[in-house]
């Protein structure tokens, strides 16, 4: 099963969210395989499409902090799937570990 958005740490080259019509996805690499044809057809993507999409992702990372920034599929108006870049807010950005965690509130 394909995780959602926040439930596991993102890496940068290895993984790309997925902005669908049921909500945003956060696949892995190594999951590509395990993708159902149900799946792709409830996403509207089709296996070449989510492949290339991976390979696009991961060269939009290349030389990107992954704690910055992550890489983001969506479907165009036009049908089209693009990949983007997406910058966290300062709320929602992955910490990297516990000395990065804002302090503690009296």
């Amino acid at each position: 099963m394909i995780s959602k958005i926040g439930a596991t740490p993102l890496q940068a080259f290895n993984t790309l969210d997925i902005a669908t019509a049921r909500g945003d996805m956060h696949i892995r690499a190594d999951q590509l395989a395990t993708i159902s044809n149900a799946e792709l057809k409830r996403w509207r993507i089709s296996r070449a499409d989510l492949q290339r999409c991976f390979v696009e992702g991961a060269a939009l990372m290349q030389g990107r902090d992954p704690a910055e920034v992550r890489a983001t599929a969506h479907e165009t108006l036009s049908g089209e799937w693009e990949v983007i870049l997406v910058h966290y807010s300062a709320h929602t950005r992955p910490k990297r570990d516990q000395s990065e965690a804002l302090p503690a509130q009296p």
